[in-house]
C-alpha cells in the first residue's frame, strides 16, 4: 500500500513538472513574440527615421540647387545688362551725358 502512494507521488510529481515545463514553455514563447514584436517596432521606427532623413536631405540640396540657378540667372542677367550698357555708351562715345534735372537732385541752372 505505501508503493502504491509513494508510486502516485511520484506520478503526480512528474505530472506537476511536466506542467511547470509547459507553462515555462508557453512563457518563454510569449517573452519571444514580445520581443521580437519590440524588435520589429523598433526597425520600423528607425527605417522611417532614415526616410525621414534621406527626404530631407533630397529636399535640402534641391533647395541649393534651386539657390545656386538663381543665382547663375541673376550673374547672367547683370552680365547681359552691363554689356547692353557697355553696347550703347560704345556706339555713342562722344555723347554728352545726359543732363542734370532738378527732380534728380541735379541744378536746374
Amino acid at each position: 500500500r505505501e508503493r502504491e502512494q509513494a508510486k502516485r507521488e511520484e506520478e503526480r510529481e512528474a505530472r506537476e513538472r511536466e506542467i511547470r515545463i509547459e507553462m515555462g514553455k508557453e512563457t518563454l514563447a510569449i517573452l519571444q513574440k514580445q520581443k521580437d514584436e519590440e524588435e520589429r517596432l523598433a526597425a520600423q521606427k528607425l527605417e522611417e527615421r532614415r526616410a525621414r532623413e534621406a527626404e530631407a536631405e533630397k529636399r535640402r540640396v534641391q533647395e541649393e540647387r534651386d539657390k545656386e540657378q538663381k543665382e547663375e540667372i541673376a550673374r547672367k542677367e547683370a552680365l547681359r545688362v552691363l554689356a547692353e550698357q557697355r553696347t550703347l555708351h560704345a556706339s555713342a562715345p562722344d555723347a554728352p551725358p545726359p543732363p542734370a534735372s532738378p527732380a534728380h537732385g541735379g541744378d536746374a541752372n
